[in-house]
């Protein structure tokens, strides 16, 4: 194996259009989000993403975002990237923050990698601000 090759896997090499696909995929996401247009998130996931998850249990995710109070915009932790590739594809997971007065929240996305798209296959969110949230 080169010692490119090898820098690669150790650095979680992502190329900057796969990069830039992603954070496209995740600043639309958010956009959608914000707006509460969580069915046209939905109908953008892979269907790994259905098969786990209803457009109800993600709603109610969103909804839990939605209500925590004064929050920044998110911010994509630049030190938290990862990549991998499989017989399943290739996938790059980045993670963002957001400051929120009752506390942090913390997103993962986890994308599905298709001829420089970004689709995604799995959101995670956490943090003392959706917890802290009314109705949560």
């Amino acid at each position: 194996m080169s010692l490119v090759a090898c820098g690669c896997l150790l650095a979680a090499c992502v190329s900057e259009q796969d990069m830039t696909a992603v954070e496209n995929a995740v600043a639309e996401f958010h956009t959608r989000q914000k707006a509460g247009d969580d069915a046209a998130i939905y109908a953008a996931t892979s269907q790994q993403f259905k098969t786990a998850a209803a457009l109800d249990d993600l709603t109610r995710l969103n909804d839990a975002v939605r209500m925590a109070d004064g929050c920044s915009e998110p911010a994509r932790d630049k030190m938290n990237v990862s990549s991998r590739i499989s017989t399943e594809g290739s996938f790059v997971t980045v993670s963002y923050t957001r400051t929120c007065a009752r506390g942090p929240i913390v997103e993962q996305f986890h994308m599905r990698m298709s001829d420089g798209h970004a689709e995604l296959e799995g959101y995670n969110v956490s943090g003392e601000a959706i917890l802290a949230s009314p109705g949560t």
